[in-house]
């Protein structure tokens, strides 16, 4: 593949067929379009750098989300300076060598950074995450009012060429804790129908949030998105290290998934100039999830999502950028069975 200096943070991975695989690489911050690479599955020591995936701006992709069953792929690409416009842009990739600009979301910085995206399981719904720099100062985990910033974004992009806001989720208000926003996160697959998330608030911990009904096609008003559940590693748990802002006892969940059954979250340690987040005593947590004893949630939620989450689908792969064709009949309760049946045809050519 040659001696190229470029760098990689994200790479997301494109099926072409049973013995062909093309990887996006994603690198924020690149002068140049990235690369995709072609990965024969046979002999993968022949992998080639074939095309490239056009760059949105100067600060190119920091991941690139990839929603096979509509072939789009979401760029999110961070701001550098303050005011400076952060955007996810997103591709149509139904040539998977040729991606073509489809629509893009511009916002001016103000502190707000695109870090990652992901779809909802009909791909109607694009969930982009603020990695906010500018939380250490303005306290988005103190619950404090009138801000925007360290959030979920939702957006209906039924019709990627005009993607339309839909909503917003703050973080969970942690007391004490100043860095708070989402970083990485997934969607779970449930056959169900219903819309809910996986995602790390780095300082905050890990959430979960019900957005079912947000992006209603009839035009009637969509439910907003909720929390329906969340985890914080209790003070006094997460052992010694230089920990967050001074408070030692409070640990870094740097990216959360659900797969297969349960909740993954691992811990981060690192030192960035004079600041260090995070503790060295922490590893990975995992989760299970039970809704049906959550006095927190109406009766009817509780049996809704304890019933949906009995019948979450089982992976036998896992990329998080990555959103595949799934067995047949999946996206009929998602309205999109079409879509599905559609992707699993052109992966047998």
């Amino acid at each position: 593949m040659g001696t190229r200096k470029r760098g990689t943070h994200g790479l997301s991975l494109v099926p072409v067929d049973d013995d062909t695989l093309l990887i996006y690489n994603a690198n924020h911050g690149a002068p140049h379009d990235l690369d995709i690479v072609k990965v024969p599955l046979s002999r993968p020591e022949r992998a080639e750098v074939v095309s490239k995936f056009p760059r949105p701006s100067a600060n190119g992709c920091h991941d690139i989300a990839i929603f096979l069953p509509r072939r789009l792929a979401a760029c999110t690409s961070p701001a550098v300076e303050p005011h400076e416009v952060t955007e996810t842009v997103l591709y149509d990739i139904s040539e998977p060598l040729k991606p073509r600009v489809k629509g893009r979301i511009g916002v001016t910085s103000n502190g707000r950074n695109d870090h990652s995206s992901t779809f909802s399981w009909d791909g109607d719904t694009l969930i982009v995450t603020d990695e906010h720099a500018g939380s250490l100062a303005t306290g988005e985990c103190k619950g404090e009012g009138g801000l925007d910033q360290g959030v979920l974004t939702f957006y209906d992009v039924e019709n990627p060429r005009r993607p339309t806001l839909l909503a917003q989720q703050p973080p969970h208000s942690v007391r004490g804790v100043d860095w708070c926003h989402p970083k990485q996160l997934n969607v779970v697959p449930l056959p169900s129908g219903d819309d809910v998330l996986v995602a790390s608030w780095v300082g905050g911990g890990t959430t979960v949030v019900d957005f079912t009904g947000l992006n209603r096609s009839d035009d009637k008003p969509g439910r907003p998105p909720r929390e329906v559940a969340h985890y914080l590693v209790p003070r006094g748990l997460a052992g010694g290290g230089t920990g967050q802002l001074g408070n030692p006892n409070v640990t870094v969940h740097w990216a959360s998934y659900w797969h297969n059954g349960y909740v993954y979250a691992n811990n981060t340690w690192a030192c960035f100039y004079a600041l260090c987040m995070g503790t060295q005593a922490r590893g990975l947590d995992v989760f299970s999830l039970d809704f049906r004893d959550d006095p927190a949630l109406p009766n009817q939620d509780r049996a809704r999502l304890a019933d949906a989450f009995d019948d979450a689908l089982e992976l036998p792969w896992f990329n998080s950028y990555v959103q595949a064709c799934l067995p047949r009949g999946f996206g009929d309760a998602h309205g999109s069975g079409d879509a599905y049946d559609a992707c699993r045809a052109r992966q047998r050519r």
